[in-house]
């Protein structure tokens, strides 16, 4: 098996970016261990010869409908049940800051 080198103290700050996760020093030091540990194993399960292995996931079966166009709702009725309205839009929390860099 190749052995991997141990994640990064950067790596596992950017891992946790991504992730959007605060970490402690003291947690990037055990992630790094931990997340180096399941890269290793991920790396050895791929070595594994799989060409012999059989399907264990049925196929799904797919079922067809007709398309019909329903009224679901009313435009007016659920605007008046959102919390935040702007422009007849409903308003809700930005997810992502413009001036972040990922």
């Amino acid at each position: 098996m190749t052995e991997i080198n141990s994640l990064s103290k950067e790596q596992v700050l950017h891992l946790a970016k991504l992730s959007r996760l605060s970490l402690t020093p003291e947690e990037v030091g055990r992630f790094s261990g931990e997340l180096t540990k399941v890269v290793e194993y991920i790396t050895k399960l791929n070595q594994l010869p799989t060409v012999a292995v059989k399907n264990l996931v049925a196929s799904p079966v797919l079922y067809s409908r007709l398309d019909k166009v329903e009224q679901v709702f009313i435009k007016d009725d659920l605007l008046k049940q959102a919390p935040q309205v702007k422009n007849d839009l409903i308003e809700v929390p930005a997810v992502f800051d413009r001036n972040e860099d990922i």
